[in-house]
């Protein structure tokens, strides 16, 4: 399929440019059923923002009614073909991007737009899960402190879908934040593991519908504690004293550090 999508594409090798992308009205059109891409002049659209648009899905049509009939097919059925085609697409889109440092950038944006809306809903859970057990409610409003910019990042080895969604099976790997304190990392780690507990029905059977993404750490090396900025006015136990010890004078006065220690320990029932 790889192959001959290439040839589809008119394009001789992978080094080769791509055909312009399809301008937003005429996604929106395909989208309506109106126009479409052009059998004799098939453009695929790899900028990234929809891999299975509309305007793909047509393309990958087109393809599988090509390649059936080609004498290098080796599968007839066409939604298997399109299925492989568009399977295909986040790869051309990579290949797209290493030619076009425009394309690139602007996958880069959305990615990291993608990025911060997953943290946003990660620290509005923990907050939320705050309030499933009394013991943990007295950290209920510095959770909420921490804000989107208080949780870690991931980054995805999978391609999100063109609605934004995480694909199924991708795992998430965290970006850990040097800042924050081991008790504080692992408040949140329980915080993540009760949130799951509460899909799960009285008689322990897991809830229908999509489960919270799969978020796995690994070994990274140590980073500049200057290249993020923490979450200020936080309690002092909150901070790495580690990373705190690295800080200059003016910026550890900056963070404006609560005297206060919050108690992150783990109670017992909980822990359970």
């Amino acid at each position: 399929v790889r192959e001959e999508a290439k040839n589809f594409l008119g394009r001789k090798t992978r080094l080769d440019p791509f055909k312009p992308n399809p301008t937003r009205q005429e996604k929106a059109a395909a989208k309506r059923g109106v126009g479409g891409p052009d059998p004799d002049n098939p453009r695929l659209d790899v900028s990234g923002k929809g891999m299975r648009s509309p305007w793909n899905q047509q393309v990958a049509a087109m393809f599988s009614r090509v390649y059936v009939e080609s004498p290098e097919a080796v599968s007839s059925d066409r939604r298997e073909v399109e299925a492989a085609f568009l399977a295909h697409v986040p790869a051309l889109c990579k290949q797209a991007r290493k030619q076009d440092p425009d394309v690139h950038e602007d996958m880069n944006a959305v990615s990291r737009n993608r990025r911060r809306v997953r943290r946003r809903k990660l620290g509005k859970t923990r907050w939320e899960t705050t309030f499933v057990m009394t013991e943990l409610k007295h950290i209920s409003k510095w959770i909420n402190r921490l804000g989107t910019d208080g949780n870690s990042d991931d980054k995805s080895d999978g391609d999100d879908d063109s609605t934004g969604h995480q694909n199924r099976g991708a795992t998430y790997w965290i970006v850990p934040l040097q800042w924050r304190s081991d008790d504080l990392v692992n408040m949140l780690r329980v915080l993540d593991v009760l949130h799951v507990s509460t899909h799960f029905n009285p008689e322990g059977k897991p809830d229908p519908g999509n489960w919270p993404r799969i978020r796995r750490e690994r070994q990274s090396s140590a980073s500049n504690p200057h290249a993020v900025q923490a979450v200020p006015r936080l309690p002092r136990n909150f901070y790495s004293q580690l990373w705190l010890d690295a800080l200059t004078d003016q910026e550890f006065d900056r963070l404006e550090i609560r005297s206060e220690e919050v108690d992150l320990s783990i109670p017992g029932n909980v822990e359970q």
